[in-house]
């Protein structure tokens, strides 16, 4: 017995070409998925954490503790927040990896929606021409 998910590449009378179409567009759209997730997050994660590195670093040269507290002052002489640590540096980078993570399946997902639906109008449109090319020739019922 045949696998239920590859019903698209058998010979039937019944499949129409679009379903092979939509099915190599499946294919495809898994394939960029599975090789673009790993890439997006290393590229993104590494482009944040060098980005929050940079930023610390001027957050460093331009902000000053007062002795004996736990305040910082800008050097503009603003309260602020105290530079950026290593730990806070990692997981905003992590966080920024996981988003696109998430970002480029939801990608593959949307682009897989948008082909079906224009696959699925083109099915019908075809269908609305069939039937119009064979209405005529039906009875009409008395």
């Amino acid at each position: 017995m045949p696998h239920p998910l590859l019903w698209r590449w058998r010979r039937n009378p019944l499949r129409r070409r679009a379903d092979l179409v939509q099915g190599w567009i499946a294919v495809g759209l898994f394939l960029a998925v599975l090789t673009a997730t790993p890439a997006a997050v290393v590229l993104v994660g590494d482009t944040a954490r060098r980005h929050l590195e940079q930023t610390a670093r001027h957050q460093a040269g331009t902000r000053h503790s007062e002795p004996g507290s736990d305040v910082w002052i800008s050097d503009a002489g603003e309260l602020t927040d105290a530079p950026l640590t290593q730990e806070e540096i990692r997981d905003h980078a992590r966080g920024y990896a996981v988003l696109a993570a998430v970002a480029v399946p939801l990608t593959g997902t949307a682009a897989y929606i948008w082909a079906h639906r224009r696959l699925e109008r083109h099915n019908l449109a075809q269908w609305g021409a069939a039937w119009a090319r064979t209405a005529p020739r039906w009875p009409t019922s008395p």
